[in-house]
């Protein structure tokens, strides 16, 4: 007079059910895939962002949307615009914090696209504007990129 089953599944029903939780995980697995997946940078996007540049106050805060923007997209060739209207607002409002930032960015553009000189030729000039100022993150970030 057992009142409380302990396992109801039986033998046959426990591989459907093991066979139905796959289904279900794998179906949200891939719908999840889908939903994080962003359209690609593009030409005309990137230069959509450019246009879009007044509208952002300081020189600082259009530096970082450009250098964060090609970041975001892994540094793919269509980025190097980015960086290099980045290196422009840096050097005409001749800011080393941000032209550290904007030769760390090309740094990490040329690290992506395998083109180590170029690389290591931009993180040093990111070293070298660091040395006058102060920004202990982004000199970490350059040493970790360098090796």
């Amino acid at each position: 007079m057992n009142r409380y089953k302990i396992c109801t599944a039986t033998a046959d029903s426990l591989p459907l059910r093991k066979l139905l939780f796959f289904a279900m995980a794998t179906l949200l697995f891939y719908t999840s895939g889908f939903s994080q997946r962003e359209i690609p940078l593009n030409e005309e996007k990137v230069d959509s962002i450019i246009h879009s540049l007044d509208t952002l106050g300081t020189q600082a805060k259009k530096v970082k949307l450009l250098t964060s923007t090609a970041g975001q997209n892994r540094y793919t060739p269509v980025t190097r615009k980015l960086i290099d209207k980045a290196l422009e607002i840096s050097e005409s409002a001749n800011d080393y914090k941000l032209l550290a930032h904007s030769h760390y960015s090309l740094g990490n553009y040329h690290y992506f696209n395998s083109k180590t000189d170029s690389c290591l030729s931009s993180l040093d000039r990111a070293s070298n504007y660091l040395k006058d100022v102060s920004d202990p993150l982004l000199e970490a970030s350059v040493l970790s990129t360098r090796g």
